[in-house]
């Protein structure tokens, strides 16, 4: 709880984690619900809410009041891990759902492969730009390569 000129401010979270064996390998699930009252209740809020005093100290992991989040994790091979992560703003609806990979490629070497991608509303200006109608709808299909090497 947050105390703030107005009403207090209630922010929590709450989640579960588990491993579990898959065909001899290790299946990591967890499953995350956050309520923060500094968010926006809806899309037309998010301006608004990237402007306050919390959004401009970076105290925001996400714009939406609720949101909930899974991440899952494979061990499928000794070398390689394959991982799911998704963002849900339970308001709007969207997610944001980032899908990769980890390659071991030498001691202390790893290759990571991913995505990011977006699913939800989104609106068009007159000039052809989206206009947030969701948090993550506009989001686009972006890919991304790391390298990490640790010495």
């Amino acid at each position: 709880v947050r105390a703030t000129a107005g009403d207090p401010i209630w922010r929590a979270a709450v989640g579960v984690d588990r491993g579990f064996e898959l065909a001899g390998r290790t299946l990591y699930v967890a499953v995350e619900y956050q309520h923060d009252g500094f968010g926006a209740r809806g899309p037309e809020e998010f301006a608004s809410v990237i402007g306050s005093e919390a959004g401009q100290r970076g105290e925001l992991q996400v714009l939406g009041q609720d949101a909930a989040a899974l991440t899952v994790t494979y061990a499928a091979h000794p070398l390689v891990t394959v991982d799911l992560l998704a963002v849900a703003n339970l308001r709007d609806p969207s997610v944001l759902a980032a899908p990769g990979a980890t390659v071991s490629v030498g001691n202390e070497t790893s290759l990571r492969l991913g995505v990011f991608y977006g699913v939800g509303r989104h609106r068009w200006s007159g000039a052809g730009v989206p206009v947030p109608g969701s948090e993550y709808g506009p989001v686009p299909l972006v890919g991304y390569a790391a390298l990490e090497m640790f010495f």
